[in-house]
């Protein structure tokens, strides 16, 4: 009934805010989805679809057999790699982890110090280290003069 009475709002009532919007729902929106379908997308469902069949085929009747007919081979595939791509794998997911982490350290950090007020201490070391005074050369002395000085 409902499925009727949407086809009749599409035939007759078009135009109509309804309309519109049931037309966009029903129409447009899966016109555009299909288009952007492939082959390849339509392979991998076709594939997938058979898979699922078999299973329920096979699978309704006795499950537990079928999945354990299965453990073998998946065993097998799972034995055929090295133990160094695993290593790897780790290794290159802990590298990662740890920059992600480094990155967003640094970034607490960063918005940490720039929240903090400007510290007087340090305005203060520094205007004292730029106002040191110094005593300047007389022009009497010479590379002649023999004059004795402590380093500090």
């Amino acid at each position: 009934m409902v499925v009727l009475f949407l086809l009749a709002v599409l035939a007759f009532a078009r135009e109509t805010p309804f309309g519109r919007f049931i037309h966009r729902a029903a129409v447009e929106t899966p016109a555009d989805a299909l288009s952007k379908l492939s082959v390849g997308h339509l392979l991998v469902a076709l594939v997938l679809l058979g898979l699922v069949g078999a299973f329920i085929r096979y699978g309704l009747t006795d499950w537990l057999h079928t999945v354990v007919m299965g453990l073998p081979d998946f065993a097998l595939w799972a034995m055929s790699f090295e133990v160094g791509v695993y290593l790897d794998a780790m290794a290159i997911l802990a590298a990662i982890s740890i920059v992600a982490r480094f990155r967003l350290i640094r970034t607490v950090v960063a918005a940490y110090v720039a929240s903090l007020p400007p510290r007087r201490w340090a305005v203060r070391l520094r205007e004292r280290h730029s106002r040191r005074r110094t005593q300047p050369v007389s022009e009497k002395s010479g590379e002649d003069d023999i004059s004795f000085a402590f380093a500090v």
